[in-house]
Formats: structure tokens, sequence, C-alpha cells
């Protein structure tokens, strides 16, 4: 089921639940959400997630500058982008282009349905043109604080753009590899290839966030990965709520809340 259907699913169920609150709740704010997780690394590793960005008139400058600002102050060893940096079109590349060439390196990347849908080769190239890794059902081993880690990008599944065998190709030990992929309907499957970190967005935390009552809509309709922390067969699936979305004003209650996340990798034990 595509997301269009899904929020009016929610939207419908929600609407009896949603006050005179919402309102308040749709104010382009920004959290900022840490996060600590256990890894086979040999040292601790900071990973800055931001994902959904949909720079234009939909997000407003104030939010591109909060997650800049975030991203800065938590000197991360690596920031990770998940897609949907556009909406409809790259008529507005040049903010993006700002936003990546303000953020720490190094950046790291995969593409969204509205990267695609607006074009997708294009997108890749801007991004690659500001010093971003952009990953298409490849891998890369990047060297954040001296050591090796393995960096899965998954393209995007909702275009059928994705590409499992292809990013997984040869990939040594994927267990202990970070698996970025903009659609979290795939966690399942990026599992079964070995992936057992897994980094997502698309959802925007189901924009009309009502506790208990999205989730439930959510899994009712085929989209049981709607915001936070999951296991997903054998792996952890964070689903970032995302930075911006393609219709303004519809955020609405905490776990939608645009958010930027920060992600300390911490060795496990043994």
């Amino acid at each position: 089921m595509s997301r269009r259907r899904f929020l009016q699913a929610s939207a419908a169920v929600a609407a009896t639940a949603v006050t005179g609150r919402a309102a308040a709740d749709c104010a382009p704010r920004v959290r900022i959400r840490h996060h600590q997780v256990p890894w086979s690394g040999r040292q601790a590793l900071r990973v800055v997630h931001i994902t959904d960005v949909h720079v234009g008139w939909s997000t407003p400058g104030v939010a591109l500058a909060a997650a800049v600002d975030a991203a800065r102050v938590a000197r991360p060893h690596l920031v990770a982008l998940t897609g949907d940096y556009v909406n409809t079109s790259l008529q507005h590349g040049e903010t993006l282009r700002r936003f990546v060439r303000a953020l720490p390196g190094p950046v790291v990347a995969t593409l969204g349905n509205h990267d695609h849908w607006a074009d997708g080769p294009g997108m890749a190239k801007l991004l690659e043109r500001e010093g971003v890794m952009v990953l298409r059902n490849q891998w890369v081993e990047a060297r954040p604080a001296g050591q090796a880690l393995r960096i899965v990008g998954v393209d995007d599944a909702r275009t059928n753009n994705h590409d499992l065998e292809r990013a997984f190709h040869r990939v040594e030990d994927p267990g202990s590899a970070l698996v970025l992929s903009h659609d979290p309907s795939v966690a399942d499957e990026i599992a079964e290839h070995g992936g057992r970190l897994i980094l997502s967005g698309h959802t925007h935390g189901g924009q009309v966030q009502v506790p208990g009552l999205t989730d439930a809509v959510g899994r009712a309709v085929g989209m049981p990965y709607m915001g936070g922390w999951y296991d997903a067969a054998k792996a952890r699936l964070y689903v970032n709520a995302g930075l911006g979305h393609s219709r303004a004003g519809l955020r609405v209650g905490k776990g939608a809340s645009a958010e930027v996340a920060v992600l300390d990798l911490v060795p496990q034990a043994g």
C-alpha cells in the first residue's frame, strides 16, 4: 500500500482523537534523538542519521538549519542520509547543495522514492558533486575514526529500484555492516542477507501519530515499521521520522515530529 493511502486511512481514524493541540505539534521544531546501539566493531562510532529532507516549499529553512546545527554539535564520525531529498523535481537543488555542504563529513547516502520520481540519476550526481558517497545497491568500506566500517546502501524499494543480491555481493561479514535503506518494508529481506543494523526513513512516523492507533493502522495496511526501533527478523531496524515532508503542516504528534538521530555504536562486551 502507498504512503498516500496509509495517510488517508490514518487521518480518518485519527480525526476523532486529534484535538486543538495538533497545530502546536505541527510547529517546525526538530527533535534530537540519542541512541546507544550495541555493535560488533572494535571502538565506538557516532553516526548522525538524517532522512526525508524534502527541500522546498514544504520544509522550512529553520528545520534545515536546526539539522545542520545538530549534526555539527554531535561531531559524528559519519553522517548517513536515507533518501527523499526533494519532492517532485530538482528545482530546489541549490538549497539541497547548501544543506549538504554544511554537514560534517564524511557523508554517505541512498536514494528515496521522491528522488527517483524527480530524477534519480540527476539526484545522485548532485549529491556526489558535493562529496557525498551515494550507494545504489552498492557497498563501500569507509574508515571513520581509522577503523574499517562496511556500509551497504539499498536503493529505493518503493520504486522497485532495490537489488539486495547486488547490494550485498561479496560483502564480508554483513552482520557487522551498517545498512541504509530508505524504505523499511524490505528490512526482513535485508536481514535474510545478513544485515543486522538498518537505518530507514520514508514513513515520517506516520505523519499523524496517535499512540497505539497509528501503529495499529500501519500493521493493518501492511506497513508494520512506522517509527523508532524494531526487531526485523534477526536485525535491528531504526525508522527515523525524518526532517521534512511532502505535505506542509502534516506532522501531528510527538512520534511524528521532525528529528535528527544521533546513534552511538558501542562495541559489545566480549
